[in-house]
């Protein structure tokens, strides 16, 4: 999950700056020149947002990934378009003889999606940017897990004539989603940087419900000394008085017109937040993110990783998705093979640790017997914690359970 939601200056400096003369390092979309940037609820709402900016009309085609968690392809059908797909290999890249196949012999795609899994690039985005200057199709960038990330010296977002990303899922924020359009790269002249809100701001007391939901979720992740220990119940108790209030007056009717929907809605369900922006408080936190800090973190996490898992008991039961870091990506996660995702996330599960069996759900807008290698790395990914908030001895720990679960079957 993303790092839990507290004030900022209740946060250690590895998420935000307390120094309020030090400036934060920019941060892409929000502080680079020549792009148009709409800050949505979450995702699903930015990739909407693209359709729009891509002029996307009912009857287009566009070409996705068939690897994908499903929340990609709800904006897509909402607009009416008709999807092809394609595979990718076990390092997750996209299949580049099929984009090129598909491209060059059907004109009719007017939108290639191209998603940066787990932070980490795709290792021919620049290929795919020429292929679709080549062809007249639009690149839409997926960086919902590659908020900080760079590739080439040049940030992940900037590729393509569109750019999404998910800013909820790297930085502490209740919600959270950008739009990028690229203007030195589309049809649009350079106007220097634009943020815009999408119509509706998010109602007031669903939004509350959410934060003081996520302060408890940071409280209940504090180290277990007596001191946090008090800390952690008197916060959680302060944060349920005005949950409670909240509950019963819901169930009482009141508010009975506000939006509930919380950021990880998705298909369907997330039509009603299409128009609905991030909060201006969430946006505000954004703007003071470390991203140094973070990104650094994060590496140094990933790298703990790949050292405590590097045990010859293991090479044949599981493996990194990816065996080497490359210079200045910001993982979102430590995707870790394996051949029961289920067992691995359960064992920990008992150890108090939150794993996932990632994207396990198959989309059935895909056909997936024709995509073999999306389909296989549906069923083998446990995705493991890394982020910013951690401690060394707490990723050592995550690390030891995970090869105690895996050791034990055997």
């Amino acid at each position: 999950m993303a790092p839990a939601v507290v004030p900022s200056q209740w946060l250690k400096n590895v998420i935000f700056k307390r120094n309020g003369t030090q400036e934060p390092l920019p941060i892409y979309p929000l502080t680079h020149n020549n792009c148009k940037t709409v800050a949505t609820f979450n995702g699903s709402a930015a990739l909407h947002q693209a359709t729009v900016e891509l002029d996307l009309q009912a009857g287009d085609t566009v070409l996705l990934p068939a690897y994908c968690c499903g929340a990609e392809i709800g904006p897509f059908i909402y607009t009416g378009c008709h999807l092809q797909f394609y595979d990718a290999d076990e390092q997750l890249n996209a299949q580049w003889n099929q984009i090129y196949q598909q491209l060059t012999n059907d004109p009719t795609i007017k939108v290639l999606l191209v998603t940066h899994y787990f932070g980490f690039p795709q290792v021919q985005i620049e290929e795919l940017q020429q292929l679709c200057i080549t062809t007249n199709t639009a690149l839409l960038e997926d960086c919902a897990h590659a908020l900080f990330g760079q590739h080439a010296h040049k940030p992940l977002g900037s590729f393509g004539s569109c750019s999404i990303f998910s800013p909820r899922k790297t930085v502490a924020l209740t919600e959270g989603g950008l739009c990028v359009s690229n203007h030195s790269i589309g049809h649009a002249d350079p106007t220097g940087n634009e943020v815009e809100q999408s119509t509706l701001q998010p109602d007031f007391v669903p939004w509350l419900h959410r934060l003081c939901y996520s302060i408890q979720q940071h409280y209940r992740s504090y180290d277990s000394t007596q001191l946090k220990r008090w800390q952690s119940l008197l916060g959680i108790a302060l944060c349920a008085l005005p949950m409670m209030t909240l509950k019963v007056g819901r169930k009482m009717g009141a508010w009975r017109n506000s939006n509930w929907a919380t950021a990880d809605v998705e298909g369907d369900n997330a039509v009603g937040i299409y128009t609905t922006s991030m909060s201006t408080s969430m946006y505000r936190l954004l703007q003071q993110a470390d991203a140094q800090v973070i990104l650094e973190t994060r590496r140094k996490h990933y790298k703990l990783w790949l050292a405590e898992l590097n045990d010859d008991r293991l090479k044949t039961i599981a493996k990194p998705l990816f065996s080497h870091l490359p210079e200045q990506c910001c993982p979102l996660y430590f995707p870790l093979v394996v051949d029961n995702p289920q067992k691995l996330v359960a064992d920990l599960a008992l150890d108090n640790i939150e794993s996932f069996h990632w994207w396990q759900h198959m989309h059935p807008a895909v056909n997936w017997p024709q995509f073999p290698k999306a389909q296989s790395m549906k069923q083998r990914i446990v995705a493991l914690p890394l982020h910013h908030q951690l401690t060394t001895a707490q990723v050592k720990h995550v690390a030891r359970s995970v090869k105690h679960s895996l050791l034990s079957s055997k």
